[in-house]
């Protein structure tokens, strides 16, 4: 999937004030989560809390928690905090996650990867460096996809009306 640019969320809980660009983006978002059976969210740790994009991305996502059950209701999701230095242990940012996932809905996998020296921890192919960091990271895939394939073989989606809301958000 390509980088969104997602616009500030305005808090008014429409896209009445957004342009048609920006709204496509915001829909492409809203798509990329509903076809999803589970996603890893995943942030830098910024003074101990969640980077100002995966907020703003969060935020977006409320419009579909507000209008019916959410965009993450029967998802599952894994989480990944990166700091960049050594101090601390990312469990601050790791819980606003957990936190922000649980209350739209989503299950969130037991195992949570925080990656200290994140600068540092990957080689120039994107490989974890440190074995330990390694296997977290795939245990953590393992768990989302496995747990992801057994909600949706169970969950029931309200696909029409998510829809119907999508189109709606789309008119002009």
């Amino acid at each position: 999937m390509a980088t969104l640019r997602l616009p500030l969320f305005d808090g008014t809980y429409t896209l009445d004030g957004y342009t048609p660009a920006e709204r496509k983006v915001i829909t492409t978002l809203f798509d990329a989560v509903y076809e999803a059976q589970g996603f890893i969210l995943a942030s830098p740790v910024y003074h101990n809390a969640i980077s100002g994009s995966l907020k703003n991305a969060l935020d977006f996502l409320e419009l579909l928690y507000t209008t019916h059950a959410s965009g993450m209701k029967g998802k599952v999701a894994g989480i990944i905090a990166a700091q960049g230095g050594t101090s601390g242990s990312g469990m601050n940012t790791l819980t606003t996650m957990l936190l922000a996932a649980r209350a739209m809905g989503a299950w969130v996998a037991p195992t949570m990867v925080a990656i200290p020296g994140s600068r540092k921890a990957f080689d120039e192919t994107g490989l974890a460096q440190n074995p330990t960091i390694d296997q977290r990271l795939r245990r953590l895939g393992a768990e989302v996809a496995r747990a992801s394939a057994m909600f949706a073989a169970h969950w029931i989606v309200e696909e029409h009306s998510q829809r119907a809301f999508h189109k709606a958000l789309m008119k002009e």
